[in-house]
């Protein structure tokens, strides 16, 4: 015989591991793992096959509940939703770090401006976020099947003029774009959205802040992202590169960025992937960049030398000897 009382500590303990192993709410999880709820439950679990009223038997009985293990089903209120993958969670909290980004990149714009922080992210437009966002989808979707950089900015400044939030609103926009690249995993996508990002600058007066934290977000999580995106390395390392070269970027950005990537053969493909795009693309090359920037190569790209190759013999293998 399970009681009531039992049955409630099983339930929130339960519940508690599992909200805290999944990030949700301690109700959240158990809905999902106690379906059938409280209202199964009654005032006592029992036996199965065992009655509850003064008759005794092997029926369900007439008194109180039913019993959790025998009851009728009752559908989650989440339908067909299952637990999230660590994928999923992945994602959420890139999410969540990605809101975080664009509120300090927004700061770091009003100060840039020189004016106070409320009065610079505030535009003069009516549209709230959420009618931003629309428009910065469709404007990504049209940009990246036409390629019109020109249409492109303009949709910029409207969304800059249109937009309650200017600077939350140019924010959001280049981290969609850097998204994008990352989602497709595609080379035209990624030189489209390299041509839109400098134009932005250029063209739009945005901050390079605000390249450098759409950009940040995910090299930082290259840990995570790199397992299922296999070429993000490469096409963030190119991406760094080129808005180097169009100065849109900072090339101090290469090192601040890389060395927050904690696997050496993920934090290694990034930077080569940059230095050698700066050699093929850049006026003053990889050697001349690097030594402008203060970037120590051999510290930066240095691994373990029981597991990771000598970083001369990696960087001669790159074309890159001359950074040794």
């Amino acid at each position: 015989m399970i009681s009531a009382s039992s049955s409630f500590f099983f339930t929130s303990d339960a519940s508690e591991a599992a909200a805290a192993a999944l990030g949700i709410a301690p109700a959240q999880a158990e809905e999902i793992l106690f379906p059938e709820g409280p209202g199964a439950v009654g005032d006592g679990w029992e036996v199965v096959g065992k009655g509850k009223g003064s008759g005794g038997g092997s029926g369900s009985g007439s008194g109180g509940g039913k019993s959790a293990l025998s009851g009728p089903y009752v559908a989650s209120k989440h339908g067909d939703r299952a637990m999230p993958t660590e994928r999923e969670k992945a994602k959420l909290d890139a999410a969540a770090r990605a809101a975080a980004a664009a509120k300090a990149a927004a700061k770091a714009a009003a100060a840039a401006s020189g004016e106070d922080g409320g009065a610079s992210s505030s535009g003069c437009g009516t549209l709230s976020a959420e009618k931003i966002d629309a428009m910065i989808d469709s404007m990504i979707d049209e940009y990246t099947n036409v390629g019109d950089v020109k249409e492109a900015v303009l949709c910029v400044k409207e969304i800059q003029k249109e937009a309650k939030d200017s600077a939350a609103a140019i924010t959001s926009c280049a981290s969609k774009l850097v998204s994008h690249v990352v989602d497709l995993s595609q080379e035209k996508a990624r030189d489209l959205v390299i041509a839109l990002l400098a134009a932005m600058v250029h063209d739009c007066d945005v901050p390079d802040v605000v390249i450098s934290t759409a950009l940040g977000e995910p090299v930082m999580a290259l840990d995570d992202i790199a397992i299922d995106v296999p070429m993000a390395p490469k096409l963030l390392g190119v991406m760094t590169a080129r808005l180097v070269s169009a100065n849109a970027l900072d090339a101090a950005f290469i090192k601040t960025s890389a060395q927050e990537i904690e696997d050496v053969l993920y934090r290694r493909e990034f930077a080569a992937a940059a230095f050698k795009e700066l050699n093929a693309e850049g006026a003053k090359g990889a050697k001349a960049t690097v030594d402008a920037a203060g970037i120590d190569v051999a510290k930066l790209l240095g691994g373990d030398p029981e597991f990771d190759s000598p970083i001369g013999e990696f960087l001669e293998k790159q074309g890159l000897k001359e950074l040794c």
